[in-house]
């Protein structure tokens, strides 16, 4: 495991400090496939993945989705605006 450094790499040098380290030519390359990692592919092929193997319970999430969504809820009666009043000074 050699040592990025010197004239191997100096582009990488100056880069290849972390923490006041220097890191092996390994680590330089792990490091280097996660900067070419394209978060936004990986979300859009895990989604059609998912849609494709289970489209009924997709369908049903994103229904459930929308309406909660878009619900307003029931609007509260008195009784159980003042039972709620009750309640909360209690404890």
């Amino acid at each position: 495991s050699s040592v990025v450094s010197g004239s191997r790499s100096k582009v990488a040098s100056g880069m290849a400090a972390v923490k006041g380290r220097e890191i092996t030519v390994k680590e330089w390359e792990e490091m280097q496939k996660w900067e070419n990692v394209d978060i936004s592919a990986m979300i859009v092929s895990s989604a059609k993945s998912i849609l494709v193997r289970r489209p009924i319970a997709t369908g049903f999430w994103l229904v459930g989705l929308l309406l909660a969504a878009c619900a307003g809820g029931l609007p509260v009666g008195e009784d159980a605006r003042e039972a709620y009043s009750v309640m909360l000074q209690h404890a």
